[in-house]
């Protein structure tokens, strides 16, 4: 599922996410989960995708905001 990921631009977008929330934080003087953490994170909210059914587009976006909130 990650590759399809890769190569559909989901993870473009995680990661782009991933540094956009780092630099808010390190602009506000805040520290910011690592990215092993926000990896991890990501992968157990698709857990319950994986056990019915594959994401719909709109359905990761609420996906990343549980992670990146």
């Amino acid at each position: 599922m990650l590759e399809s990921m890769r190569r559909d631009g989901t993870l473009q977008e995680f990661n782009a996410r991933y540094k956009a929330g780092r630099a808010a934080a390190i602009a506000e003087g805040k520290g910011y989960m690592g990215f092993g953490i926000a990896m991890a994170r990501f992968k157990k909210a698709l857990i319950p995708l994986l056990m019915n059914r594959p994401p719909e587009p709109g359905r990761m976006r609420s996906i990343f905001e549980d992670v990146f909130r």
